[in-house]
């Protein structure tokens, strides 16, 4: 060990016994050794130390120590000699404040299984099985001179063992890392079986190989606990951070999910548990104290959350957005710009924040004399059940709120009443823009926020919505167009409700605009006011999606759809814009009668509008079955118009697969300029262009571009099933029924049961083939038993 013998002048290394070591009553003297469990030989006798324990604190008296700096060590933590080594020659001209040391502690199972949020269903039916691990970074180095005329005391968890906590430190913001690690003695693992390569699980199979449990544990805490959080979890969330249990990840995620859910008020009682050195260690949760205090009404104790987020990570992008919106909320305009600026010259500045930026940038052209006020103005009819979650969404951010009722027969009206706002009764004539107008004439806000009552604005958003009332102005007034979609699942799992992609952007619309006798909506269905800002040469501001989201609940929706009908009708000559929101609404409801009435309208009316090309794919996806010579023209019409995104190129490509039109496929051109959007929209182009190049007689390249997405995804089903194919029509008849074995346990779910015993490979084919039609996977059934044909044919030829 380097430097032994210096280590007494610089250094104390005490250990820290458990809480239950310690008599209740005396002052039981402990010796200080620099002590490294299970090598004895290096433990060197530092002196004595006075120590005792009252309820749950264990008090030291530091006076006698002569060293300048103290560690503190858990009874049965390893110290990192080599980390100490490093420390020691820090510690001797670091300056005299406290020092966070990396500290790994492993979790026993019994521990883990009081608590649902951290474990696996392994956990709760094995938990004698299953141990995790937890590193934090934890103020362990204390300089003696601080604290030598005053007793320490550290705060021990009754949860178990070998947890404490420093109290009674200074402010911890200034907490830097230094080079020392404590940890557990490491468990005995057997080494992990050499992983094969990716050309190797492309040939013999993904489950000859690989095994969830020998390549990757199934559990590890904390990464997998953040992905099952849930409502029922938040109370284990804040009692194991009383405990001892938190981290900083665990204490993001359970904000996230209650921003998510707007529960901010729980939210606010989570901040003071959040010690002070989390903050250095993670900034961003001072930007989320910052937005869940700015939320509860406390601007001032927000904005100092801002600023600390700012002086803690100068370099922070969206820590410099966030606090350049604030200024913009306290009416500091130039301090704002300048905080934007800044942000614009961060290192990590990414495209959703440099989007946001530019958008409050180009809406600060003009200082107010007064302060805006917004007026959320709603058209309803039997809403009683949705009403509330609109009205709560936007609750405290708008100045009023005014409902119009056209002829409801439950109780909306009153359920709007109680929440604070303004009714009044119109009587309905299938004409939405006079409704929404009359709503318009009740209002008296300078700005006016329209949404519908099955919707909300996304609880992520709400903040937003206070930063772009900032950005209202009467000089120079603007128009704001804001994304409307759906949330993809709709479920209490944050993993899955709290992703950026759970949000399917539909349609835009703009809903807030300023309320002038001027501005009118137009239109009986597809009602809009964009001719009276055009008009007014009032400039349209599209809000990016991921800033200002308005959710849209499918709940309920058929029967609003079903009453609009009238009003489309009433039409004589309906407009492009109504023709296009009538796909949309009956398409929603799965009305395919009279989505297709609608879309052969759009098709005849409008068969050039390069807008409309997602519609057109629609109704070539829906005529396949019934007309696919409708749906052939349809496809190749989109080409010939130079539309090549990649959703129409890969229904397309699907189409002549399951049509058995390989050598059309061949010639098909399948490069796009335009970006995917989504995953599996990419992983599925790929796969497609991996089938024409197999079918231009290229193997090499099919095969480069299959592995390449089995590389990303193995479990990708079509690239499974193409590969059973490509396999297949190549004759390794080896690697195609590793392949069969794949696609059983794919489609199945369980390896155990995707066969029965005995199984000949006919039967295996059938098997995997009437589970892929049970769940409408045609592509890859037909690949799979066009494969097994080949596959059969080659062996009788041989």
């Amino acid at each position: 060990m380097k430097n032994t013998h210096e280590y007494p002048t610089v250094l104390s290394v005490v250990t820290v016994p458990d809480r239950y070591d310690f008599p209740s009553w005396g002052e039981p003297v402990l010796e200080l050794r620099l002590h490294h469990p299970g090598d004895p030989g290096h433990d060197i006798n530092l002196g004595k130390i006075i120590a005792i324990r009252e309820g749950d604190q264990i008090k030291f008296d530091l006076r006698h120590v002569r060293a300048e700096w103290i560690l503190f060590v858990g009874k049965s933590e390893i110290l990192d000699l080599q980390g100490l080594d490093k420390a020691v020659d820090l510690l001797k001209t670091a300056k005299k404040t406290p020092l966070l040391a990396t500290v790994k502690k492993r979790l026993p199972a019994r521990i883990l299984s009081r608590y649902e949020w951290a474990g696996t269903r392994d956990v709760y039916d094995h938990p004698d099985e299953h141990i995790s691990t937890v590193i934090t970074q934890e103020p362990r180095l204390i300089p003696r001179a601080e604290f030598s005329k005053k007793k320490l005391s550290l705060l021990t968890s009754d949860a178990m063992e070998n947890v404490f906590h420093i109290q009674g430190l200074p402010p911890a913001i200034k907490l830097k890392l230094a080079p020392v690690a404590l940890s557990v003695p490491p468990e005995e693992r057997p080494d992990p079986p050499e992983k094969p390569s990716y050309l190797d699980m492309f040939k013999y199979g993904h489950q000859k190989y690989y095994d969830d449990t020998r390549f990757g544990p199934r559990f590890v805490w904390p990464p997998s606990m953040y992905l099952l959080i849930r409502k029922a979890h938040i109370p284990g969330i804040i009692e194991g951070m009383k405990q001892g249990l938190g981290n900083t990840e665990i204490l993001s995620y359970a904000f996230n999910y209650l921003t998510l859910t707007g529960d901010f008020e729980t939210a606010e009682k989570l901040i003071p548990l959040v010690p002070e050195q989390w903050f250095v260690q993670s900034p961003g949760l001072a930007q989320v104290c910052g937005a869940v205090l700015t939320m509860r009404g406390r601007l001032e104790e927000a904005m100092e959350y801002y600023e600390k987020a700012r002086e803690l990570d100068k370099d922070d992008a969206e820590a410099l957005f966030n606090l350049g919106k604030m200024y913009l909320v306290n009416g500091r305009r130039e301090r704002a710009r300048e905080s934007f600026d800044n942000a614009l010259k961060a290192k990590n500045l990414d495209d959703n924040v440099r989007s946001g930026i530019d958008f409050f940038l180009m809406s600060m052209e003009a200082t107010e004399e007064k302060p805006i006020t917004l007026s959320l103005c709603m058209i309803v009819r039997d809403e009683e059940e949705s009403l509330p979650r609109a009205l709560q969404s936007v609750f405290g951010l708008v100045d009023e709120v005014v409902v119009v009722d056209t002829g409801s027969s439950d109780n909306t009206k009153e359920t709007a009443a109680g929440m604070g706002a303004r009714v009044y009764d119109f009587v309905w004539e299938d004409d939405f823009s006079a409704a929404r107008n009359f709503a318009m004439d009740q209002a008296t806000g300078d700005y006016v926020f329209f949404l519908d009552a099955d919707e909300q604005l996304s609880p992520f958003h709400r903040i937003n919505l206070l930063f772009l009332k900032a950005l209202l102005s009467e000089k120079t007034p603007v128009a704001y167009e804001l994304p409307i979609g759906r949330t993809d699942v709709t479920t209490d799992w944050l993993i899955i409700s709290g992703l950026p992609d759970n949000f399917i952007p539909q349609t835009s619309a703009i809903r807030i605009f300023p309320r002038t006798p001027d501005i009118r909506f137009r239109g009986r269905a597809a009602e809009t006011v964009a001719d009276s800002l055009n008009t007014l040469q009032i400039k349209v501001k599209s809000v990016p999606p991921g800033q200002l989201d308005i959710i849209h609940d499918e709940y309920g929706r058929e029967r609003r759809v079903l009453r609009k009908e009238a009003a489309y009708l009433a039409e004589e000559n309906p407009s492009l814009a109504t023709v296009t929101t009538a796909v949309q609404d009956f398409s929603s409801i799965g009305d395919e009668q009279k989505s297709l009435h609608w879309l052969k309208m759009l098709n005849q009316q409008h068969p050039t509008d390069s807008d409309n090309w997602r519609l057109v794919l629609r109704l070539a996806l829906m005529m396949e079955d019934t007309d696919p010579e409708f749906a052939r023209k349809n496809y190749t019409g989109m080409l010939d118009r130079g539309c090549k995104a990649p959703a129409v190129l890969n229904a397309y490509a699907s189409f002549l697969i399951r049509n058995n039109e390989f050598e059309t496929l061949a010639a098909l051109d399948l490069d796009s300029d335009e970006g995917f959007e989504s995953d599996a929209e990419e992983k599925a182009f790929f796969v497609h262009k991996a089938l024409a190049c197999l079918s231009a007689q290229d193997v090499d390249e099919a095969a480069d571009l299959l592995q390449k997405v089995l590389e990303r995804d193995m479990s990708f089903l079509l690239a499974q099933a193409a590969r059973f194919f490509i396999l297949s029509a190549l004759g390794v008849v080896h690697g195609a029924l590793g392949c069969l074995e794949d696609l059983g346990y794919l489609v199945k779910g369980d390896k155990e049961a995707a066969f029965e015993p005995g199984m000949d490979f006919m039967a295996k084919v059938e098997t995997v083939a009437q589970a892929m039609e049970k769940t409408g996977q045609l592509e890859e059934r037909f690949l799979l038993l066009n494969g097994a044909v080949c596959l059969v044919s080659g062996q009788e030829e041989s």
